[in-house]
């Protein structure tokens, strides 16, 4: 870049996006807080907000169940109580709550991540977030949104 536009080289740095593997591994062998329990096992993370999806939840979760599958999906999204009782609502209306464990965020996903079978990524546009890469590199699969680019 520095090269097609000399006139800005001065300003122009490289910042790589570098994610601690090691670190992300190391941490995932804690203790799981949920053990397995034989469904399949989805899960979600990433702070309570409207671009990240989490109010589509409920209506994924309903389409699942109504095709027969057993599953469980933790939603691991700090934020304010509010943003938990308005999706808690929401799946008590549409028949899920018992397939679907709302937490208000925990200080280590990882071991979570490494728990379940599918990390799902609700996103309005953001089609590979953090949370994506973390998922990849502890083995779950990853089901996100078609975002258009």
């Amino acid at each position: 870049m520095r090269k097609d536009y000399p006139q800005w080289a001065a300003k122009i740095f490289a910042l790589n996006y570098v994610i601690d593997v090691d670190q992300i591994l190391r941490k995932s062998e804690e203790p799981v807080e949920y053990p397995k329990t034989g469904r399949l096992r989805l899960i979600t993370v990433g702070r309570y907000s409207p671009e990240k999806g989490q109010h589509l939840i409920p209506a994924i979760a309903q389409k699942v169940k109504q095709s027969g599958v057993d599953f469980e999906w933790y939603v691991i999204a700090p934020g304010s109580a509010a943003q938990k009782e308005s999706i808690d609502q929401e799946l008590q209306k549409r028949g899920v709550a018992d397939n679907v464990i709302v937490t208000n965020g925990m200080p280590n996903p990882f071991p979570m991540v490494k728990s379940s079978d599918i990390s799902v990524q609700p996103s309005s546009f953001e089609g590979f977030g953090l949370t994506v890469s973390e998922a990849m590199i502890l083995g779950a699969y990853v089901v996100a949104s078609d975002i258009p680019s």
